[in-house]
């Protein structure tokens, strides 16, 4: 095989790769529901570098449980990782790589990390491990990896995790924000209906009445007339405002 052949069969493999990653990316973009987010990257993840296993992990606030959401293993298997008590130390250490981690033998790894006895909850061998990174701040970790006697992982199975990764943490940034937002506003509408006090949300620029709980329908029950807006019974009522 002359130069011409394999600078060839290189561009055909870069191509190959990009064309892979453009429409991984595209996956994990089409809905913004977080847990199907997350469940498309780790998937996408091991499908861009043909793993047996997937993981990723992602880190909440402080004293939040990380989410955590595996590809490719058996519901016994994913109890399993989730009784693994014995290996946090191990998982504490991989989330805290800021560069990616490739193994060829894991149990070498936890022997270095005087790990010797740990087991793993599925058969592992071959490790490949990269950060989520948004705007400079770690958001999580993909941990990806073979069954043994599996192939091992390669340099372009990393350099390929790893701008993975970094297009799926702005994903994931995005659809974090969204869950959070609409947990706000159900906690925010559950405080407000179950509140004995009447409570009245008011548009800031209009005064426009916008949502009122339970308690507010029950005292302008008697007051409200037929076909009656809230705009118009607002005009009919005297307020007094906290401020005077």
């Amino acid at each position: 095989m002359d130069h011409s052949d394999v600078r060839d069969r290189e561009i055909a493999e870069l191509k190959g790769r990009l064309s892979r990653l453009s429409e991984a990316s595209l996956r994990i973009n089409e809905s913004l529901d977080f847990d199907t987010v997350l469940q498309e990257v780790v998937d996408s993840a091991r499908a861009l570098t043909t793993s047996r296993y997937g993981a990723i992990t992602i880190w909440g606030n402080a004293g939040q449980t990380p989410d955590f959401i595996v590809s490719g293993v058996t519901a016994e298997e994913h109890q399993g990782l989730w009784d693994m008590s014995e290996g946090l130390g191990f998982f504490e250490y991989l989330s805290g790589l800021e560069q990616p981690l490739r193994v060829a033998d894991i149990h070498s790894q936890l022997s270095a990390l005087g790990m010797p006895d740990f087991l793993p909850a599925v058969p592992v061998s071959a490790l490949l491990v990269a950060p989520i990174r948004h705007q400079g701040a770690g958001v999580g970790t993909i941990y990806l990896a073979h069954e043994p006697g599996d192939r091992q992982f390669t340099r372009e199975d990393e350099e390929t995790l790893v701008m993975f990764a970094s297009q799926a943490a702005m994903v994931i940034a995005n659809a974090r924000a969204l869950r959070d937002e609409r947990r706000a506003r159900v906690d925010l509408e559950t405080l407000i209906n179950t509140s004995p006090v009447g409570v009245v949300v008011l548009d800031a620029e209009t005064g426009t009445p916008v949502s009122f709980n339970r308690e507010v329908a029950r005292i302008v029950d008697h007051l409200w007339e037929p076909h009656q807006s809230p705009e118009e019974l607002m005009d009919a009522l005297t307020y007094v405002r906290s401020d005077g």
